[in-house]
């Protein structure tokens, strides 16, 4: 369940550590995006206004390794 849009400021204004973790949040709320879809982004997938998620992040035992998203097959 999604919190409500004064719940969701405050969380993000209360986050402080590691210093990316307010841009983080903020980006999950804008894009309704899953955690290994916003962490599998790179600055290709940004242009201009629009967001290209074609890709998500997953660990296994030893590494990470990207796969597709529920919509979009990873190639």
């Amino acid at each position: 369940m999604a919190p409500l849009p004064t719940k969701q400021t405050l969380l993000i204004e209360s986050a402080a550590n590691p210093w990316c973790l307010p841009m983080f949040l903020e980006l999950s709320a804008a894009t309704g995006a899953r955690r290994g879809e916003v962490l599998a982004l790179r600055w290709s997938d940004i242009q201009g206004g629009d967001v290209l998620i074609a890709r998500s992040l997953r660990q296994t035992r030893q590494t990470l390794e990207f796969k597709g998203t529920k919509t979009s097959p990873f190639s």
